[in-house]
């Protein structure tokens, strides 16, 4: 097995151990870069807490819609609730925004100024 390196001149020892040396660096680049990646990076304290802030205001800001949404969900179920009284087109009803309540026209009354 040894034979063939018996038979090297001085130079082409050389350049054989240079592109062991080069190929062997290469591979270990290789391996160093692919556990590099596999490992996520380390986390500084100060970007653990911008990234807590960042997370409380955004849970914050979700449940200020979700109290929005729930107001105009309640808004559609009251004013549906007062068309389907029977009579209550008919009737030139004005919802007051309280339940169960209702302004009525009367003939001749003068409304405004």
């Amino acid at each position: 097995m040894f034979e063939m390196f018996e038979r090297l001149s001085g130079g082409q020892t050389i350049l054989l151990i240079i592109l062991i040396g080069v190929s062997g660096s290469a591979v270990a680049e290789v391996v160093r870069a692919f556990f590099k990646h596999r490992d996520p990076p380390e986390r500084s304290q100060e970007f653990e807490s911008r990234l807590d802030d960042r997370l409380k205001h955004l849970e914050q800001s979700m449940e200020a819609m979700a109290l929005d949404i729930e107001r105009i969900a309640e808004a559609q179920r009251f004013t549906a609730r007062l068309l389907a009284e029977p009579g209550a087109q008919a009737s030139g009803a004005a919802p007051t925004g309280e339940p169960g309540t209702r302004v009525r026209n009367v003939e001749g009354a003068h409304v405004g100024g």
